[in-house]
């Protein structure tokens, strides 16, 4: 599935029932692979239903880890970086001790 969305400079994109947005120029480079999800075609249940990719709300983390498993399934990643907001306008990368390897 692709659905121009907004003011056409993202699409809407969906593989292996995993929605995810993509920046048009972005891909057109070739140069990354990238993709922003939503909050379809996770595992979660209740309150943090269904792709939730937060460890420090709650949620199981075995739901957490498969959700984390789908999205690097759909796009196309061996590895994810995750990363951790600090403060506003700064970003640092860090990797989750002791996550198995997707």
């Amino acid at each position: 599935m692709v659905a121009v969305t907004g003011s056409g400079t993202t699409e809407l994109k969906e593989k292996n029932h995993v929605p995810y947005i993509q920046f048009k120029n972005l891909s057109a480079t070739g140069i990354v692979k990238h993709g922003f999800s939503t909050r379809k075609g996770g595992v979660s249940t209740g309150i943090f239903s269904s792709m939730n990719l937060n460890f420090k709300r709650g949620d199981d983390s075995d739901a957490v880890l498969e959700n984390y498993r789908r999205m690097a399934a759909a796009l196309w990643r061996i590895r994810f970086y995750l990363i951790r907001r600090i403060q506003p306008m700064s970003v640092s990368s860090q990797r989750r001790t002791g996550a198995k390897a997707f």
